[in-house]
């Protein structure tokens, strides 16, 4: 799917995806915080960079499973029930915690 709009000799192999990931994440990471400790117009372009970066880490984690021949529709799914069992998890310590 997305492989097709890629340039022609343009590499896609696991190790390169995974060096856009990193990236990607950082500038996200970078973003909001800059965000955070910004005020006005200055938070809303680091805002508004932080979204474009999310949309590339997105697009490139897609294309990562393309490459595995891993559904995406399926990870998005099995992600967000991994993400309720992890949050029961820790909602299950914090009240044993508390007795």
């Amino acid at each position: 799917m997305l492989e097709g709009y890629l340039p022609e000799g343009r590499n896609q192999d696991d190790s390169t995806l995974i060096t856009i990931l990193t990236y990607e994440l950082g500038d996200v990471a970078k973003c909001l915080h800059y965000a955070s400790i910004r005020g006005g117009e200055e938070r809303k372009a680091y805002l508004a960079l932080a979204r474009q970066g999310l949309y590339d880490l997105i697009t490139t984690s897609r294309q990562l499973a393309e490459a595995k021949d891993w559904g995406w529709d399926e990870l998005v799914q099995e992600g967000e029930l991994h993400f309720k069992e992890r949050m029961e998890d820790a909602r299950d310590r914090l009240e044993s915690k508390k007795s």
